[in-house]
């Protein structure tokens, strides 16, 4: 659910003011119980986040982010349908940002990597994403990538109290002073 952080859906693409974001996952739900879970009392935006199964097409009424898992079937032409209706449409097939789809999940060397299609979250009236690409990857975002690690750290830096930092440093050297080592 992390990317429903980044994106801005119009304010009438919701029923109401505090009408919650609901997360569509088209046919058999890969996570089982735990993104439900996961989601429970979670709110971006002010909203709540709730988790739904969709098994036809008419049950993605109010769903603002389709899940399409790598098993799903028949899921081109309803990706199709959405394409100017305010839905972000996350998915696993190779093929998923090309077809219409906005966001392709893919492993690579056994790590999470997403591609990006903005020209179609435009389409949608989504706001968010990069806009400096058509179509544009992302490399691993874990800790195997030291330098997506660093850079991360630094910005987060930037942002927070230098002086906890600096004393988080010194705090171990006057520890190991005070004991004479």
């Amino acid at each position: 659910f992390n990317f429903v952080q980044f994106v801005d859906w119009p304010e009438s693409s919701f029923a109401s003011a505090d009408a919650p974001i609901r997360i569509g996952i088209l046919g058999d739900n890969p996570f089982g119980h735990a993104l439900s879970e996961m989601v429970t009392g979670e709110r971006v935006k002010g909203r709540a986040l709730e988790v739904r199964r969709i098994t036809r097409e008419g049950d993605i009424d109010g769903c603002r982010v389709l899940y399409v898992p790598a098993s799903a079937d028949n899921w081109h032409a309803l990706v199709a349908d959405l394409r100017h209706e305010p839905v972000l449409t996350v998915g696993e097939h190779p093929q998923f940002t090309k077809l219409g789809g906005m966001i392709r999940l893919y492993t690579e060397d056994s790590r999470l990597k997403f591609e990006i299609n903005v020209t179609r979250s435009k389409g949608a009236n989504l706001q968010g994403g990069s806009k400096r690409a058509q179509n544009r990857r992302f490399g691993p975002l874990y800790s195997r990538n030291a330098r997506a690690v660093i850079g991360r750290a630094l910005m987060a830096t930037k942002s927070s109290n230098w002086l906890v930092m600096l004393s988080g440093f010194f705090e171990p050297v006057m520890f190991l002073l005070s004991m004479g080592i």
